[in-house]
């Protein structure tokens, strides 16, 4: 349920916010809307009252700018936006101009899961490349990438999540590692070893401040 609106004035009336919450509130072959997500996506500032009706009925308000960060990062990196994930972000508080705020810290958020995986991709890249071996396992792997997330200022990931992010990358959907199995005939144990098969290219550009 949609509706465009011009305002010569460069503020969000109540009157606006009001509108969107009739129309999605008008019976449509008995669909339940009351769950459903309210945005309104404007240039302008709320006024006081349409601020406090924005509150009231759970509707984000999100400038312009975030939406192009939302669909140039869906256009740079497929599959990036987990709509299972932001659906209930723009269901929760805040609301209102607050929302905006929270929609770019969930972008940022995305950002930053890319870049590690970029990182992990080049710790397994350049282990390969000291060693001169064929593969890498993970705990070769968890060092590199604890000594270049500092300085990347990354957050550092433990030995579990690396294991679980590595065994991601090296999906066949995702294909930026290979994987093979790994026996430890002396701790009696199998464990994954990664091969490097091609980069993640970051091109984020103004995707990745804030706004």
């Amino acid at each position: 349920v949609g509706q465009r609106k011009e305002s010569k004035h460069g503020h969000i009336p109540s009157s606006d916010i009001e509108k969107l919450m009739h129309l999605s509130n008008a019976p449509r072959q008995s669909t339940d809307y009351s769950q459903g997500v309210k945005i309104v996506f404007a240039a302008g500032s709320l006024k006081n009252h349409a601020k406090q009706t924005a509150i009231n009925n759970c509707v984000n308000i999100m400038r312009p700018e975030t939406l192009q960060r939302l669909t140039e990062l869906q256009a740079q990196h497929p599959g990036a936006i987990d709509l299972y994930k932001l659906k209930p972000c723009l269901q929760s508080a805040p609301f209102a101009e607050e929302a905006d705020t929270k929609v770019n810290l969930f972008i940022d958020n995305i950002l930053q899961q890319l870049e590690v995986r970029a990182e992990l991709i080049r710790a397994v890249k350049n282990c390969l490349e000291n060693t001169g071996e064929s593969s890498v396992g993970t705990d070769a792997v968890f060092f590199v990438y604890a000594a270049s997330a500092s300085q990347a200022k990354l957050p550092q990931l433990s030995r579990q999540e690396v294991q679980e992010t590595l065994i991601e990358l090296s999906s066949p959907l995702a294909g930026y590692l290979g994987r093979v199995d790994d026996i430890d005939e002396l701790a009696d144990r199998r464990s994954n070893r990664y091969y490097f098969l091609r980069e993640h290219h970051l091109e984020h550009g103004a995707l990745s401040a804030t706004r």
